[in-house]
Formats: structure tokens, sequence, C-alpha cells
């Protein structure tokens, strides 16, 4: 089963210390960044690069032929075949998602790859013999900057008073 948490809990000890013994939670920016992480895997599995930005391994050419047999848009375009998988060009539902949101009293959210729908995503995000790795499901290096930055500046806000 793929699924990762975004969690603020080391972010709010250290936060403490900052703002002193008022209650701070960030759930609205624990959920944003979330969803960040979700369009950020969907995005780069349509531009056919990893969560670290890397290009996926080319498909074999017999797979190619065999997609376009089927009539695929994007044959030559690894882990986009039928968007259950990854939600790639697919609107609403499909691919990962926010399973889990944080909560004032739940400083985290659960980001859940299709496990039902497309059980098969474990085994290309893997690597498991004989498909090659292609990590399309984790923490998009990309998401990691942008969450920084979402509360990079509400701690702004916060000292600012």
């Amino acid at each position: 089963m793929l699924t990762l948490n975004v969690e603020a809990t080391k972010l709010l000890k250290q936060l403490k210390n900052i703002v002193g013994d008022s209650v701070v939670t960030f759930p609205k920016l624990v959920n944003r960044s979330a969803e960040i992480i979700v369009k950020d895997m969907k995005d780069g599995a349509s531009k056919g690069v990893d969560i670290t930005g890397q290009k996926f391994k080319s498909l074999n050419p017999i797979t190619v032929k065999k997609k376009k047999l089927k009539g695929f848009s994007r044959p030559s375009l690894p882990l986009t075949a039928t968007g259950q998988m990854t939600g790639s060009f697919k609107a609403g539902g499909t691919g990962a998602y926010v399973k889990k949101r944080a909560s004032a009293k739940k400083n985290f959210a659960e980001v859940s790859a299709p496990n039902v729908k497309a059980p098969y995503g474990i085994f290309h995000n893997e690597g498991i013999d004989p498909l090659p790795k292609r990590e399309w499901f984790g923490v998009p290096t990309i998401s990691e900057q942008k969450s920084i930055k979402l509360f990079e500046l509400e701690i702004d806000r916060l000292l600012r008073g």
C-alpha cells in the first residue's frame, strides 16, 4: 500500500519557542501541503518525470506498440495509459489523493495512492522485476520547496503579529 503522512509535529514544537505558549496549529497549511504533493505527483507523471524531477526510464518499444494498438493518446509516456494509477490527464478521483485531512487536533494529513483501483502502482514505484523503478509516488522535491515556503510565510505572518 502506498501512503505517506504530511506532518507538522516537529515544526509545531519549534514554533512554541518562537511564539510562546499560544496554541499554534497549522491544519490549513498541512492540508495545502498535502494538496500540493498530490498535484505535483500528477503533474510529474504527466510530464514523464519522477518525484525527484528525473525523466522516467523509457518504455520498451513493444510496450509502446501495444499501447498504440489499444488507442492510448500518449503511448510512449510511462505510467499514464488509463490514468487510474497516477491520475495524469484525468480529472476527479483518479490517481493519488488526500485520504485524511489535518485538523486542530490532528496535525497531519495522509496522501494515498489508489491502492484499490490501481494496486499495481506499488510495483511501478518500487521497480519490482520486470518493471523498472519509476518513482511516481512520494513527496516530490518541488513540493517540499513549495511547502517550506508556505510555512515560512505563515511564520513571518505570526512574528509580525
